[in-house]
C-alpha cells in the first residue's frame, strides 16, 4: 500500500464525521438469519462478579443481532470489561456481505481510523518519559521545517494574509490539537459541527492538496510546512493534522520508524499481536470489509479498500492503524490502570493522568458546541467534564470517562468511576449522525450501563 493511499484512507475516516456518499447495495443483502457468537464461555457467575446482571447483558446480544437484521450494520463485535474481567463479548453479522461464510468473530480485524490518535499520543509520552522530548519543547527542535511560522489573520483568510507566529508550536500543542495545523477539508458535503475549522477554507483546501502531492513522510512535512497556520499556537482547537505531525515527531525523536517504535514499546509489551499499519497476507481473511451507509435508504456499498499487506512509507499516526477488540482492550486497560496492565508498565501513573485530563478552555470548547459541550480534550482523546451538558450522540458515561472513536464505525470508552471499558467495532462509514457507529453503538453503550447493578 502506498503512502498516498494510507494517508487518503486515514483522512477519509480521520474526520470524526462521515461525508455523504453515493450508495448502491440494498440492506436486503443482510441475511434474515443473523450469525451471532456471544459469551464465548463467559458465565453468569463472571458477570455477577463484575457487578453486572446477566439477563441485562443478554439484551446486548439481542439488540446487536437486531441491528444487523435491520440493515443498520453488516456486522459488529462488542466487548464489555468491568472490574478486572471481560464480562461480555458479542460478534454478530458478516465481515463481507458478498461472502456470507465470512461471519464476524472475536478476532476480526478492523480499520480503527482515528482510534489511532490516542495510541500515537501514548508513543509521544513514552518519549517524554525517556527524556528525549519535553512537553514544552518547540516542535521545530525535531522538525525544523516548522520553524518561523506564519499565521493566517483569520481562519478564512487567503494564504497570503498572514501575521507572525507569537511563539513556536510546542509538543503539548500537537498532543492537544492546538498547534495551528488545521484539517484538510475540500468539500462542503461534510456533516461536521459548525466551527471556524469545519468548512472549506483556502487553508483547508491547500492542506488537502499538499497531502495529495506528498509521496513520502519528508515531502509531506515539507508541503505542510509551506502553509501558514490557521491560528496562533495554543489558542484554538482543530482536528487531525496535529496527530499526523505527532507521528513524524515520534519517528524523528526516537530515530526509528513509527511502526517500529509502536511495536517495540507498546504493541509488543501489551501483547497486541494483531495491531499495526499493515497485516500479513495470511490474516487478510480476518479483515472486515469497509462499507458506507445511507440511513434514508438503508443502502450500503463496499468502499473497496485494499487490504494493507505492506507498510506505508508514511504511516498515518492520525488514522492508519488496524486492530481487534481484544488488542484494543489491552491498550484501554493500560490507560484504566494509569499506565500499567498485566505487569507491563507503559507510562507512569502521573503521565497517564495527564493524558486523560482536559486541556481546553471554555472558549476553545465553545467553538465546537456539539462536539465539546460536556466534554473536553486531553492528549489525543476526549474527556467528559459535564454529563448534563453533552449532546445525546455522546451516549451514557460518567465525569472523567475518556476515549475517541474511528470514522469507519469503531468506538471505545473507559469509565474509571465504573471500572469499565466498552469497545464497539463495526466497519461502516455513516452519513447520518455525529454518533460514530450510529444507533447500534448508542444502544450498546446504554445497555452496558443498564446492566450495572453494583
Amino acid at each position: 500500500m502506498t503512502m498516498r493511499a494510507n494517508r487518503r484512507d486515514a483522512l477519509r475516516a480521520g474526520m470524526l464525521y462521515g461525508s455523504s456518499l453515493a450508495l448502491t447495495t440494498s440492506s436486503s443483502a443482510v441475511s434474515a438469519a443473523v450469525p451471532t457468537n456471544s459469551g464465548e464461555g463467559l458465565s453468569d457467575k463472571t458477570a455477577r462478579a463484575a457487578g453486572l446482571e446477566p439477563k441485562s447483558l443478554r439484551k446486548i446480544e439481542t439488540a446487536m443481532s437486531q441491528a444487523v437484521q435491520d440493515g443498520e450494520v453488516p456486522g459488529l463485535v462488542t466487548l464489555l470489561y468491568r472490574r478486572g474481567t471481560v464480562a461480555h463479548i458479542c460478534a454478530a453479522g458478516f465481515q463481507d456481505l458478498q461472502d456470507k461464510s465470512r461471519t464476524m468473530k472475536r478476532d476480526t480485524i478492523f480499520r480503527i481510523a482515528s482510534m489511532s490518535k490516542p495510541i500515537t499520543a501514548v508513543a509521544t509520552l513514552i518519549l517524554v518519559e525517556d527524556g528525549k522530548i519535553d512537553l514544552y519543547d518547540p516542535v521545530e527542535k525535531f522538525i525544523p521545517e516548522l520553524s518561523n511560522r506564519k499565521v493566517l489573520r483569520t481562519p478564512a483568510s487567503n494564504l497570503s494574509d498572514t501575521v507572525e507566529a507569537e511563539r513556536p508550536i510546542r509538543v503539548i500543542d500537537l498532543l492537544t490539537f492546538r498547534s495551528g495545523l488545521v484539517m484538510g477539508i475540500d468539500t462542503a458535503n461534510l456533516l461536521i459541527p459548525p466551527s471556524p475549522f469545519s468548512r472549506p477554507t483556502p487553508l483547508s483546501i491547500a492542506t488537502v492538496e499538499a497531502s495529495k502531492r506528498a509521496d513520502s513522510a519528508q515531502s509531506w512535512v515539507k508541503e505542510i510546512a509551506a502553509l501558514p497556520l490557521g491560528f496562533q499556537p495554543g489558542t484554538r482547537w482543530a482536528y487531525n493534522t496535529s496527530a499526523e505531525m505527532l507521528g513524524v515527531l515520534v519517528a524523528r525523536a526516537s530515530g526509528i520508524s513509527l511502526p517500529e517504535f509502536l511495536q517495540k514499546r507498546l504493541f509488543g509489551p501489551l501483547g497486541m499481536k494483531d495491531t499495526g499499519f499493515s497485516i500479513p497476507a495470511e490474516k487478510t481473511a480476518r479483515l472486515a470489509k469497509t462499507y458506507s451507509f445511507d440511513p434514508a435508504t438503508h443502502k450500503t456499498t463496499n468502499m473497496k479498500l485494499d487490504a494493507p499487506t505492506t507498510l506505508p512509507t508514511n504511516p498515518s499516526g492520525a488514522g492508519g492503524l488496524l486492530s481487534t477488540v481484544d488488542d484494543f482492550l489491552q491498550f484501554a486497560r493500560m490507560l484504566l490502570g494509569r499506565g500499567e496492565t498485566d505487569g507491563a508498565r507503559i507510562l507512569s501513573h502521573r503521565t497517564a493522568t495527564l493524558m486523560t485530563s482536559n486541556y481546553l478552555t471554555a472558549e476553545q470548547r465553545a467553538e465546537f458546541p456539539i462536539l465539546m459541550d460536556g466534554q473536553g480534550f486531553g492528549f489525543g482523546l476526549s474527556v467528559v467534564v459535564d454529563v448534563g451538558r453533552q449532546d445525546e450522540y455522546l451516549g451514557f458515561n460518567s465525569v472523567g470517562s475518556f476515549g475517541w472513536p474511528g470514522g469507519y464505525g469503531t468506538w471505545w470508552q473507559v469509565d474509571p468511576k465504573e471500572e469499565m471499558i466498552q469497545i464497539y467495532m463495526s466497519q461502516v462509514l455513516r452519513s447520518d449522525s455525529f454518533a460514530i457507529g450510529g444507533k447500534p453503538r448508542l444502544t450498546f453503550q446504554r445497555l452496558c450501563y443498564d446492566a450495572c447493578r453494583t
